[in-house]
């Protein structure tokens, strides 16, 4: 027996899908854990632990829980695998995000003044309290967030000896045990399709697939598209050979955190970074070729006509 069960929280449409006579307690437990985790790390509201941090920015510490601390924790440390990968990223993306609703592209003058804000090094953890050191600042924990929910609801499935589910929370995949008799067949999207078009299709069991794409939240002004992921250095989205990043691994705070990571490095450093840490994913170009690792070549069917290229 399967129960498939969903929510809306941290941004995305939440699934659960558990096998086992007591499905729905399951299922109402990981979106009761979820929830939490939401309302405490949301950016979008002021009450939150991450709004009141943004808040008092400059002016005071800030009582955080246990979740908090570990996920700006965690965040801090990949900030130091690579700078590009900065929580403090939301002022700018605030930016691009109100003037793209009104079809406009900010300013130079603009980011410029928003810039000087971005520094993780201004982020300060201790004991139970964060603090921004400077107002204005403000952190943003989408780009991890996710992946720790998802973590913490794989924990849970554990913990309650569950054999067989999947969970998918908005991008953010873990496969734990078989679907029935076979392996999960997990579709990696396709960057150029609309959503539900796929590459291929991974054989998974027991790990976590996320992938980062340029292809989400995207708006067009004039001749050109505009998405979310934002480099900090040039105020701009990100501009370079990819177009999506999929990352797999036993941790999906890592594979959330890696995604974003590579995605914003670009091709050259992002196969570095993934050779270093002995990471396990699939890269799509924007010329439409993908860079998949030995390790996942045997259990990726690729449905599409891009060439493939091991790393």
């Amino acid at each position: 027996m399967w129960t498939i069960k969903g929510i809306y929280a941290l941004g995305s449409d939440i699934y659960v899908n558990v096998s086992g006579a007591f499905g729905k307690i399951v299922t109402e437990l990981i979106f009761r854990r979820v929830l939490n985790i939401d309302k405490k790390m949301s950016a979008f509201s002021d009450d939150s632990e991450v709004g009141l941090i943004n808040k008092n920015a400059g002016i005071k510490e800030v009582l955080v829980s246990k979740d908090t601390q570990y996920v700006i924790k965690r965040a801090l440390e990949f900030n130091k695998i690579s700078d590009k990968f900065d929580i403090t990223i939301r002022p700018l993306a605030l930016l691009w995000s109100k003037k793209l609703k009104d079809n406009e592209i900010p300013s130079s003058e603009e980011i410029e003044n928003v810039k000087s804000l971005i520094d993780s090094r201004d982020v300060v953890i201790k004991e139970d309290f964060a603090f921004l050191k400077r107002k204005g600042q403000m952190i943003d924990l989408g780009a991890i967030a996710k992946g720790y929910a998802t973590d913490i609801s794989k924990d849970i499935l554990k913990v309650l000896s569950i054999k067989n589910a999947l969970l998918d929370f908005g991008g953010n995949i873990y496969t734990i045990g078989k679907n029935k008799e076979n392996y999960w067949n997990i579709g990696i999207q396709n960057p150029f399709s609309i959503r539900g078009e796929i590459i291929g299709v991974l054989k998974s069991t027991d790990e976590s697939i996320v992938t980062s794409g340029i292809y989400e939240r995207c708006t067009k002004i004039g001749d050109k598209i505009y998405h979310h992921i934002i480099d900090k250095y040039t105020g701009f989205p990100v501009e370079n050979e990819l177009a999506s990043v999929t990352i797999v691994s036993k941790s999906s705070t890592e594979a959330d955190a890696f995604a974003t990571i590579i995605l914003l490095e670009g091709l050259k450093e992002g196969i570095k970074l993934m050779q270093y840490y002995n990471l396990e994913g699939i890269i799509v170009t924007k010329d439409k070729d993908i860079f998949i690792t030995k390790s996942l070549f045997e259990r990726f069917n690729c449905v599409c006509n891009y060439k493939i290229f091991k790393i």
